[in-house]
């Protein structure tokens, strides 16, 4: 969970909105007009009128909900910079263990595969991997099948540093666990009602 949310979260770096269409009101309008005890002719039925959805209307987003996931984003990722500086390490050295450790199955992680996951270039992973490798975390290997391809692993130093680390995250992920529930039925729910307009749209006559 802590590398799901910040890895995968911190990689959309430029925030997704989700929008919903609004959902068009429907309203029964029925007028009677009785006079000297006879309805009047031409409006003896009432006429049920849906009020039909105008075009370019504004999306329905649920604004509370992203700006609570933002900020529950915010404070994971201060208290993450802040637990790996606690351990020596930058945010990205944690960051490229949790990768190299997380991604190294069933295969090892190349060079060009951490450059991927932290979304930086290959010269930058390629750098990170030498500071690390001084450092005593992490060692190289070159891949049998291709002595081209230079693939990273994790020393027993570094192992050490990540599992602490690990437990860390996974402490402060839980304390955050109710307000991200509440972010998740928020999400579902629009889901829904988006879903439900798109059918109702379908439905209506053309």
């Amino acid at each position: 969970m802590s590398h799901l949310r910040h890895h995968a979260l911190v990689r959309g770096r430029d925030e997704n909105v989700l929008t919903f269409w609004a959902l068009a009101s429907e309203r029964q309008i029925s007028s009677r007009t009785r006079s000297g005890g006879r309805v009047r002719e031409g409006r003896r039925k009432a006429v049920a009128r849906k009020q039909p959805v105008r075009r370019g209307a504004s999306p329905a987003v649920d604004f509370g909900a992203l700006a609570e996931f933002r900020y529950q984003l915010r404070k994971f990722l201060a208290f993450s910079e802040d637990a790996a500086g606690k351990a020596g390490l930058t945010p990205q050295q944690y960051q490229a263990l949790l990768a190299i450790k997380g991604f190294s199955t069933p295969e090892p992680v190349s060079m060009g595969d951490l450059a991927r996951y932290l979304l930086i270039r290959h010269h930058s992973a390629v750098e990170l991997v030498d500071r690390m490798t001084r450092l005593g975390l992490l060692c190289r290997t070159v891949d049998d099948s291709d002595a081209r391809r230079v693939l990273v692993k994790l020393t027993a130093k570094g192992e050490q540093k990540l599992r602490t680390l690990a437990k860390i995250h996974f402490e402060e992920l839980r304390s955050a666990s109710p307000a991200l529930s509440r972010i998740l039925r928020a999400f579902r729910r629009s889901q829904s009602r988006r879903l439900k307009v798109q059918r109702q749209k379908y439905r209506s006559p053309t």
